[in-house]
């Protein structure tokens, strides 16, 4: 985790924030200027990294692709508003077209409860299956986005769904 953490630094150090964006790389979500901010986040699932190929129901699967960036867009006190999803198949040995429609049951079900569109994406081969989800996101009127620098010792911090 610490060596995550510090590759993180080292990208932020070397990329600037242009206008338009009030909060850039270090925070759950980046924060787009506007009335109200937007929020933008992206996560990947690597087979053999964050699931093991045969033994995860691809539903499952799916729902943790959604479900990791809806955590971040929760932790930031937005409201999810579509999802992009590029998704990495194998040219053997990977989901067939029934293994995809699974995948995108797992999201799907999880989208429909949280009001969330899957509104598009990308489809490549890969050497193995990767889905990566890119979350948009806006903030209610007159909220502020949470970000991990406004934690403060003594905060109360909660777990839901």
């Amino acid at each position: 985790m610490e060596a995550e953490l510090e590759l993180i630094r080292r990208i932020a150090a070397q990329t600037a924030v242009r206008p338009g964006v009030r909060v850039g790389i270090g925070d759950d979500m980046a924060v787009l200027a506007g009335d109200p901010p937007l929020l933008a986040a992206v996560d990947m699932l690597v087979e053999g990294v964050h699931f093991l190929p045969g033994r995860t129901p691809l539903a499952d699967v799916g729902h943790k692709a959604l479900a990791v960036n809806l955590s971040d867009v929760a932790a930031m006190g937005g409201e999810p508003v579509c999802a992009l999803v590029g998704l990495g198949l194998p040219a053997r040995g990977g989901p067939d077209a029934a293994g995809v429609g699974e995948l995108y049951a797992g999201m799907e079900a999880l989208a429909a409860r949280t009001g969330t569109t899957i509104a598009g994406g990308d489809v490549t081969a890969a050497p193995g299956l990767v889905l990566s989800v890119s979350v948009i996101a806006r903030m209610p009127t007159g909220v502020a986005p949470l970000l991990r620098s406004g934690g403060r010792p003594g905060d109360l911090v909660c777990v839901t769904g």
